[in-house]
């Protein structure tokens, strides 16, 4: 009888169940946010040193075993064979101990940079955390929404979230999103937010974070910007990236990717954009329509 051993890989991928023992699946570990204060700070950065360090350390040993190990067929009682088992048994040991205090450290980073929570869901949905783990059913909706957190719905899906500002958005089914940004201190005037509708249909109630300047606070559109003026409107993305958005309240400033024009969409106004990229002007919305989205 012999005994195959193989070539050992570290890949930075996300953990979604247990490390792998031929490929182990080791989490990204996140940036140490600038706005938290400076204990916290220091003691993140402190432990991301050492994660990283421990990294390096498990990508040695498995340079190591592979120039002594990888791609070998030996006999089971080559003294080497089972020392090469041996050192790939420790090798899993170390490299799921390891993602296991990466995942800690990555959810005490999402914990202290919450940006917001989920109010209400039902469908399938799921999130995609900063760090690239996939959430799903009851634990996507207890999950955080943190700066870089992706939001999917299915076909039935639908979700509403709150903001720390006290921004409310609304996903609907089929649709894709992404908080890129949210930085919000009252204390200290700072708020900036940017999200990404890939596609789906969006509403956003614009809270306490609102502000004249909407190129600190922007939603993009595969089409277009839309830069946020105390705001209460929809989008909508079809699968070939046309659509349109509706405005019930508030401004937009508008910015045509395609060819940089921009323009303001008042209240009680609709645009539409085609799949090549190009806006419509500003039409009135239908009454029935303002008088049921409005406000209250």
């Amino acid at each position: 009888m012999k005994t195959t051993l193989f070539l050992l890989t570290l890949v930075l991928l996300v953990l979604t169940a247990s490390v792998s023992t031929a490929n182990a699946k080791l989490p990204l570990l996140l940036e140490v946010p600038n706005y938290i204060n400076d204990s916290q700070k220091k003691d993140l950065t402190s432990q991301r040193e050492n994660l990283e360090k421990r990294l390096t350390a498990l990508r040695k040993w498995a340079d190591d075993y592979n120039a002594k190990c990888g791609n070998r067929d030996l006999p089971e009682d080559d003294p080497l064979a089972k020392e090469c088992l041996a050192d790939k048994a420790r090798l899993d040991k170390y490299g799921q101990e390891y993602a296991r205090d990466a995942l800690a450290f990555d959810d005490l980073v999402l914990s202290l940079t919450q940006v917001g929570a989920v109010a209400e869901s039902r469908g399938e949905f799921y999130f995609v955390t900063p760090d690239g783990r996939k959430v799903a059913g009851e634990a996507g909706a207890k999950a955080p929404v943190s700066s870089g957190t992706r939001i999917v719905t299915g076909p039935n899906g639908h979700l509403r979230a709150v903001l720390l500002d006290e921004t409310v958005f609304t996903i609907g089914p089929n649709s894709d999103l992404v908080i890129d940004e949210f930085v919000y201190d009252p204390d200290k005037s700072l708020d900036k937010i940017s999200a990404r509708l890939q596609k789906g249909v969006f509403r956003w109630v614009t809270g306490k974070a609102a502000r004249k300047d909407p190129a600190m606070m922007k939603v993009t559109l595969p089409q277009g910007d839309l830069g946020i003026r105390g705001t209460d409107f929809e989008a909508m993305v079809a699968p070939d990236n046309s659509g349109s958005v509706k405005l019930y309240s508030g401004q937009l400033d508008i910015t045509e990717k395609k060819t940089r024009r921009t323009f303001l969409l008042n209240a009680g106004q609709m645009v539409t954009f085609s799949a090549e990229g190009i806006f419509s002007p500003p039409a009135p919305l239908d009454p029935a329509i303002a008088k049921l989205k409005g406000p209250g």
